[in-house]
Order: structure tokens, then sequence, then C-alpha cells
């Protein structure tokens, strides 16, 4: 498999790409650096199919604009978004640890009622403070919910990609 060619590169002159960790219909999310603040993020660099129709680069800054008013302990948080000299669109994001809800559906098989029971009501904490904003997420599926890891053990879920 080919080195990455971000990878290693500084990208909006603020963050330093430093290893692909995944990608999904609309792009790849990056682990990267934040330079000014010395911060591990995660980024989410649009594909070029998307980054180049005006009216999704249109639909993108509204959305993240949407999104960044979102601070509910259950979702992401936005970071930055933007768009490079390039061209390409970019959201940056926290960085999260641990597994998406798919992953650990694949490990146990079924969640027990009351461990699920928790994961559904704090993605339904989170959904409120989107929906209490005029954001409906349109996306909610396992790969969507990531399970934190944290000392002590115990979830706590985020709700990715609003």
């Amino acid at each position: 498999m080919s080195q990455d060619p971000l990878v290693g590169k500084v990208l909006a002159d603020r963050f330093e790409i430093l290893a692909r960790i995944g990608e999904g219909g609309t792009g790849v999310v990056y682990k990267a650096k934040q330079l000014s603040v010395d911060r591990i993020v995660a980024i989410k660099l649009l594909g070029a199919h998307v980054s180049t129709d005006p009216q999704w680069v249109k639909r993108f800054h509204n959305e993240a604009r949407a999104a960044s008013r979102l601070t509910h302990p259950n979702t992401v948080q936005l970071i930055d978004f933007g768009q490079t000299k390039e061209g390409m669109l970019f959201i940056a994001m926290e960085f999260l640890s641990g597994m998406p809800l798919s992953g650990l559906i694949e490990k146990v098989g079924k969640v027990p009622p009351n461990r699920a029971l928790n994961i559904v009501a704090q993605m339904c904490a989170s959904l409120a403070e989107a929906h209490a904003n005029g954001i409906i997420h349109r996306d909610i599926k396992p790969d969507n919910v990531f399970l934190i890891d944290r000392p002590g053990g115990g979830d706590h879920v985020k709700v990715l990609d609003f």
C-alpha cells in the first residue's frame, strides 16, 4: 500500500497531517496536529467530487456554521472548517479515541439492554440539542455513534457526522 501524499503536509497553514485514519463516501479522515495550540485533532477532508460543486460548497459552509453551535458533551466538537488554497474543503474536529458502535456490535453481538439504553439515551441527548438548533442529522447509524475510551470504563457516546 502506498503512502498517502497528504501525510506529513501542512493543511491550510495550521494542521500537520499525521496519519490517514478512515474514509467514507464524501472524503477521508486524518489524524492531525493543530499547530497553533499543539493539539491532536481529526480532519475530514472532503473529496474533489464534493469540493468542486458550488451548491455543495455553500451547503458545507452552512452546515459547518450550524454544527459549530453544538456544544453538547455527546456531540463531536467542531474546531474549525474551511477551504485550502487548492480548493479542498475540510472540517477539523476533536480527536476521539475508542470505537464506533458498529465495532462494539461486531465484537459482542447483541448489546445488553441496559447498556443499549444508556447508549441510546446519550445519542438522544445529542440529537435533542441539534434539533433545538434546527439541525437534522440525516445519517444516524452505528458507524456515526462513537464510544469513547475512558479511564474506569463506562460508555461515553459521541454522535458524529452532523
